[in-house]
């Protein structure tokens, strides 16, 4: 990842010394200094998904995995239980927007909490958008959903 929009990117301390590795041809524009003002960057979500990860480690290591809709091709939709925890993931993996709805013995119950574009209420998912949903208070549905 390029630090900034400075000549190499950041690497270098001077215009002359010349670092080790190419610079992406992009680097003025993605970078860390760039990213980091821009709730809707690729940095931010890892940032909101690494802590997501943290919080609820068990739950994303170890957690029981359930499919929903394995033959859709544009989008992957799949709940995690561990102990408690729940989760249910919603991503378009196309350059169309998808529709999306919560499997239904999570709706209401389903709190969203990372969300890679915009604040994650549309019910079609745009491209390439990735959620991941809290579930609170639903019964375990022990992989058979």
């Amino acid at each position: 990842m390029q630090w900034d929009d400075s000549p190499h990117a950041g690497f270098t301390d001077t215009e002359e010394a010349k670092p080790w590795m190419r610079v992406h041809d992009d680097y003025q524009h993605i970078n860390v200094k760039n990213q980091e003002a821009d709730p809707e960057s690729v940095l931010n979500y890892w940032r909101k998904m690494l802590k997501f990860r943290k919080l609820h480690r068990d739950l994303c290591i170890y957690g029981e995995f359930h499919l929903y809709d394995p033959e859709n091709n544009d989008t992957m939709v799949f709940w995690k239980h561990f102990g408690d925890e729940q989760a249910v993931v919603a991503c378009n993996f196309s350059l169309e927007d998808q529709g999306f709805s919560m499997p239904s013995e999570f709706e209401g119950k389903a709190e969203l909490a990372v969300c890679n574009r915009g604040d994650g209420t549309a019910e079609k998912l745009k491209p390439y958008e990735a959620r991941v949903y809290f579930v609170r208070g639903a019964e375990p549905v022990n992989g058979t959903a």
